[in-house]
């Protein structure tokens, strides 16, 4: 992916941005800017109107893996690092769907490992790896590549993991750890009740922010983030890793 679309999505971010505007933040030609756009835009990531550009108001509920891959991509690749390097040689993994968890896979070191997963992403990143491979079974998702449902709760639910990884798209000091899919957020319940140990992989920009389905309160959560966020309180946390401070 484009540098440059992650920048615009940085700058769209919290408020619409003017194209001119954008023209001179990165000093090209204005066709330039308009091809980018025009792609970004076709990707559902991003909306324009008389002159200015702004997030897909679609995204509020639940993003796209376009959106997700390109966004905090650095920050996400970290989290990932730091991750890969808590498996250990033959480990039972549970990976869960997500653009930062998915990202594991491409930095595990460790040999003899089973990794359990309901994402078609982790299988594909998976299979020139010399690992063993257990598919959960379900519906297929298209919007987030993923099979979920009854069945895949069911299969979860007689798996014993060592240690699992999962995502989430909000982390609210009061209401938890959230995300926008009821169906998601049991999945994630069932993959933490079978793992001894459970990290949750969650970027910076996801603090603060309150989504439909809660997974689980802060309280006794293993939390691996890029850095600290003002002025939240990461007490409730069991354990939090940030990677920002690692480098």
């Amino acid at each position: 992916m484009k540098d440059r679309f992650k920048e615009i999505i940085k700058l769209c971010t919290d408020n619409k941005i003017s194209v001119n505007d954008l023209i001179g933040h990165f000093d090209v030609s204005a066709s330039t800017i308009r091809r980018d756009l025009v792609e970004l835009e076709d990707k559902g990531i991003i909306k324009r109107t008389h002159g200015y550009v702004m997030l897909n108001p679609e995204q509020a509920t639940e993003e796209s893996n376009e959106f997700k891959t390109l966004y905090m991509a650095k920050e996400k690749e970290l989290i990932a690092r730091y991750a890969a390097s808590l498996v250990k040689d033959g480990d039972i993994v549970y990976i869960d769907a997500g653009t930062t968890t998915s990202r594991i896979i491409e930095f595990i070191a460790a040999k003899n490992i089973m990794i359990a997963t309901h994402s078609l992403d982790c299988v594909e990143k998976s299979k020139d790896r010399n690992f063993d491979i257990f598919m959960v079974g379900g519906n297929y998702k298209k919007k987030t590549n993923t099979l979920v449902g009854n069945e895949t709760i069911a299969a979860i639910n007689n798996l014993s993991v060592k240690i699992a990884f999962l995502a989430a798209n909000g982390v609210h000091p009061l209401n938890g750890i959230s995300c926008p899919d009821e169906t998601e957020s049991n999945i994630k319940k069932s993959i933490m009740n079978r793992s001894i140990k459970t990290y949750m992989c969650i970027d910076s920009s996801k603090f603060n922010q309150l989504k439909k389905s809660k997974i689980c309160d802060l309280k006794g959560v293993n939390l691996i983030t890029n850095k600290k966020v003002k002025d939240f309180d990461y007490s409730l946390f069991n354990e939090v890793v940030f990677v920002d401070e690692l480098i």
